[in-house]
């Protein structure tokens, strides 16, 4: 406590510092235009994330394009330090957690403008395509944009997508494209995209997309620890969405920007249950697989948000952001024909929320080198359901004050964020007022100005709330349920060079970081499985090495090459309680070891791209035993492209391969994934 207590005076001196720093800013050479000049001279491929002084890993359109992804949560596997809870098929639940810290630390933005879901807190990356998607980022820690919404700042890690923004050609009017995938287990997948250059000031763009499948892919159920095997194939799986999106864009002659965005997703998705045997009742084990699942759900998700940016003056610029989202949940089980659930022969629950979001973010340059912003967000949320009479609310406001001071030599990042939350709820229990300060700082240097090596370090504390699920879907309510408490530490190492025409990017990125979450969020069963409440109950420390490395070049005329790596080592102990079996043992679901990396080579003919993921053994309980181990696995794939180009259009076709060797595993215990399957798409550019 005294740590953190100095820790609190340390981190409200060094914003101090910043602004007194400013009295003495003139006092430095004015070099640092000359030397971003000759630094873009001489290495004109070095991407953004080499100065950030938080890890930042970014992947453009032409790439994913190119690595067999079809979803967002299938690109997000190639960075280093992201798991992807991911429970089979096209239609199965995909979150994120970045090193470990659960999905609820992981935040999920859209253009900048925050994905709420005040239910779970996890955001499911299947809702998200990647045919209209223009760029990933993935952020640990801060990045140095400091105008943004103080709500971005209050998460451990963001994943943002990024949709096209600005008009690529003002001399062409019209912009089309057109995509058809099918494939293996029933896959239909067409989506049309067009965009108007109404005058000078703004643009709209239209998009739409449907997706079917039917999901019934083989695969090969095991028998415990036995050598018993039977080749089965995927029940109730079926999968039918659609999504549509409006933009418009506007670009002012006095300096401003404007955006809007109307959303609509729809998904029918069946669940298919989890592939199961039960041994203790078992003469033969192939007597007892069942893998039969009557449930469904159908989600509803429309929001409409908005984003504003302005310069005030030379020195003072302002952005807003607003959103107003609402989603709907249906989920049945006709399994479950008897008992108190059962409603005309099926359990149904329907779920719904809303949320309400306003930002207001000003930045002041006071020197070429230092600037500050100041951010405040307000959102207001609710949750109910056919079943409970639990309504409650919340109320959120963050404030966030940021500083950035850029010396050629290094560059220091300092934030204070204040959340203050207020739960209230008509009927029942509530968390009521709360209120947590949360600072970071951060540290980028550059020790030798010929050398292209940068050391970075940082710290940041996140405090996450519990979710409405957690507080209020129990069936025995929780009593004093505290927020959890995390502290970050990180220090790492950029390179970023070029090597002449036949490597013209040669970077490298290694972070080492130990992470303390104090009053874990833990589900405990009570009397049965089926009688469970949500309590602090766990404490958790986590030690991990990110590795990222990437390389491309000229080969020679026409052929061209890039290769990418990442790697990620993660120690996850239970530090709970130490008379417990579970201690210090490494926590569910966390390999210690995991791996990707794709080759992507283009010739005059054909652009052909390899990738492979490797996850290590882990274990679907925190006592590490050879019952409770799931073996690793190794997942590969390719894709061919080809791209017929005329002066007005693009014509590509592709092929995919994935997992190519037919390897049979899970992510999920007792959720097979899918098994060798193939793509085939054309994508039509005007």
């Amino acid at each position: 406590m005294v740590l953190k207590k100095y820790f609190y005076y340390f981190s409200g001196l060094a914003l101090g510092l910043l602004f007194v720093s400013a009295l003495s800013a003139q006092e430095f050479p004015d070099t640092v235009k000359t030397h971003l000049l000759n630094e873009v001279e001489v290495k004109a491929t070095v991407p953004s994330s080499f100065k950030a002084n938080a890890p930042l890993q970014i992947m453009q359109s032409n790439v994913l394009s190119k690595t067999g992804a079809l979803q967002v949560a299938d690109a997000v596997k190639f960075f280093s330090g992201v798991q992807v809870k991911d429970y089979g098929g096209t239609g199965g639940l995909k979150t994120i957690s970045i090193r470990s810290l659960s999905a609820n630390y992981s935040g999920v933005m859209y253009d900048g403008i925050p994905v709420f879901d005040y239910q779970t807190g996890q955001i499911d990356l299947g809702h998200f395509s990647l045919d209209n998607v223009l760029t990933l980022i993935l952020q640990t820690g801060e990045t140095g944009d400091l105008l943004q919404p103080a709500y971005e700042r209050s998460f451990a890690g963001v994943l943002n997508i990024l949709t096209p923004s600005q008009w690529k050609n003002p001399d062409k009017k019209t912009e089309l494209k057109a995509s058809f995938k099918t494939g293996s287990f029933g896959l239909v997948n067409p989506s049309l995209s067009v965009g108007r250059m109404l005058n000078h000031t703004f643009s709209v763009r239209f998009s739409g997309e449907y997706l079917k499948s039917q999901g019934n892919y083989p695969f090969t159920q095991f028998y415990g620890l036995s050598d018993s095997t039977s080749k089965e194939k995927r029940k109730n799986s079926e999968v039918e969405l659609y999504k549509l999106e409006s933009n418009i864009y506007g670009h002012f002659s006095n300096g401003g920007k404007l955006s809007g965005k109307v959303y609509y997703y729809h998904s029918d998705r069946n669940i298919p249950g989890p592939a199961i045997y039960h041994a203790d009742d078992a003469i033969d084990y192939m007597d007892v697989y069942n893998d039969y699942s009557g449930e469904n759900v159908k989600d509803k998700t429309a929001f409409l948000q908005a984003n504003y940016t302005q310069p005030l003056s030379k020195v003072v610029d302002f952005q807003t952001n607003a959103k107003f989202n609402f989603s709907t949940i249906d989920y049945t089980d006709i399994s479950i024909k008897y008992g108190d659930e059962n409603q005309n022969g099926k359990k149904e629950n329907i779920y719904y929320q809303r949320q309400y979001f306003l930002n207001a973010t000003v930045r002041y340059r006071i020197s070429e080198q230092l600037s500050v912003a100041w951010a405040n967000d307000g959102i207001y949320g609710n949750f109910g359901s056919n079943f409970s009479d639990a309504f409650p609310s919340r109320t959120n406001w963050l404030s966030a004050l940021t500083g950035k001071y850029e010396h050629p030599v290094f560059t220091l990042t300092g934030s204070l964020l204040h959340h203050f939350t207020d739960d209230k709820n008509k009927t029942g229990n509530a968390l009521g007022s709360r209120s947590h300060w949360s600072p970071y700082l951060g540290l980028s240097i550059k020790p030798l100005e010929n050398l292209p090596v940068r050391l970075r370090a940082y710290y940041k504390n996140t405090y996450r709330f519990p979710t409405f699920g957690d507080l209020h879907l129990s069936r025995v309510p929780p009593l004093n349920l505290q927020p959890e408490n995390a502290n970050q530490y990180n220090l790492g190492l950029t390179l970023a060079t070029s090597l002449g025409r036949r490597i013209s990017l040669l970077s490298f990125s290694g972070d080492i970081y130990q992470i303390k979450i104090e009053n874990k969020l833990v589900a405990l069963p009570r009397r049965s499985l089926f009688d469970w409440s949500v309590q602090n109950f766990g404490r958790t420390e986590t030690r991990g090495l990110d590795l990222n490395f990437k390389m491309q070049g000229q080969l020679q005329s026409g052929f061209s090459a890039q290769l990418s790596g990442a790697y990620t080592y993660q120690k996850v102990l239970d530090k709970t309680n130490a008379t417990k079996s579970a201690y210090n043992q490494q926590m569910a679901y966390t390999p210690r070891h995991f791996a990707t990396a794709y080759l992507l080579l283009e010739t005059p003919w054909l652009d052909i791209n390899y990738t492979v993921i490797y996850c290590g053994k882990r274990n679907y309980t925190g006592i590490d035993r050879p019952e409770y181990r799931m073996k690793p696995y190794t997942e590969q794939g390719f894709n061919l492209q080809k791209t017929i180009h005329r002066r007005d259009y693009s014509l590509a076709f592709t092929l995919e391969c994935l997992n190519l060797f037919d390897n049979q595993y899970e992510v999920v215990r007792s959720y097979p994934m899918p098994g060798r399957s193939f793509r085939l798409g054309m994508k039509f550019i005007y």
